[in-house]
């Protein structure tokens, strides 16, 4: 939102080293930024003086520490007023063709594991079978929402209707993430996804493909809700093999439900009437009249 003085701000200059986020795995040394998202980035910081406040899709206690240094950073309000996700109250069953809730009613609590990649980018083949291969090894239920032109490349064994799993183009995946039968998930790391399987308060494998999805896998990693694969990517490192993600997989649900759960039930919390999303919400509307009747 626009409304500072430009006179009034304590930004300093771009240096091309005041950047709040390290694009950097979990160990091991920095990875130099892309061209465009430094000068995204750039122009970004360079109108924050404009600004009179900062509106984030987080939550305030998630990422208390960045919250702290952008406050000390900028002269407008910061308010976080995330995790903006879909209502499954609102959710619209006349869209779900894909058979994917009425399968998960017939499951085990807990039980299944929901696999999604986002709408942009998926591995490459030679990974997906190595992924089915490890959904073979574990013997578990499964959700997979897949692109159609992907699943040629899936093993038989999954496409076939005696398959312990579910293939679909599409799934409502806030409604299935909240599902009680699903019990581990494996996803890219995108920020909608990751803030959805928090607030589901389901442990996590992350598997990184592309732009700030390996900070999203660290901010779960942090929190103890989730494992990252390292080397994945559009241009992976390597083949991660079936034996690995089935090792993963397992070690996810043993070491990451505690924490995912945890977190889960906080976030929860704050989207009720008096939690602190629901506040920063109304510090938003409450800034806007006083915008608009200014």
């Amino acid at each position: 939102m626009a409304g500072q003085d430009q006179n009034q701000s304590n930004i300093k200059p771009w240096d091309g080293s005041a950047v709040f986020f390290e694009l950097r795995p979990l160990d091991g040394p920095q990875a130099p930024m892309p061209d465009k998202l430094l000068a995204l980035l750039r122009v970004v910081w360079e109108e924050l003086h404009c600004a009179g406040a900062l509106i984030l899709n987080s939550h305030w206690e998630a990422e208390a520490a960045l919250v702290a240094e952008i406050e000390k950073r900028v002269n407008a309000e910061v308010i976080c007023c995330g995790p903006l996700i879909p209502s499954v109250k609102c959710s619209d069953r006349t869209t779900e063709d894909s058979g994917a809730i009425q399968w998960l009613d017939l499951q085990k609590a807990g039980s299944v594991i929901y696999i999604g990649f986002g709408s942009l980018v998926t591995p490459a083949p030679e990974q997906l079978r190595e992924i089915a291969k490890a959904l073979i090894i574990l013997k578990k239920p499964f959700l997979w929402s897949l692109k159609p032109v992907f699943h040629e490349h899936l093993a038989s064994e999954l496409a076939c209707k005696e398959s312990r799993g579910k293939v679909c183009s599409w799934v409502p995946q806030q409604e299935v993430l909240m599902h009680k039968s699903v019990g581990l998930v494996l996803h890219h790391g995108g920020w909608g996804a990751t803030q959805q399987t928090l607030t589901a308060g389901k442990p996590a494998l992350v598997w990184p493909m592309a732009s700030d999805e390996k900070m999203a896998a660290k901010y779960l990693v942090e929190k103890g809700a989730a494992l990252m694969m390292e080397g994945t990517g559009v241009s992976a490192e390597r083949l991660v093999q079936a034996e690995e993600i089935v090792k993963a997989l397992v070690d996810v649900e043993t070491t990451c439900k505690e924490g995912a759960e945890s977190w889960g039930r906080k976030l929860r919390i704050s989207l009720e009437d008096g939690g602190a999303s629901q506040i920063e919400l109304e510090r938003l509307a409450n800034l806007v009249t006083k915008v608009c009747c200014s």
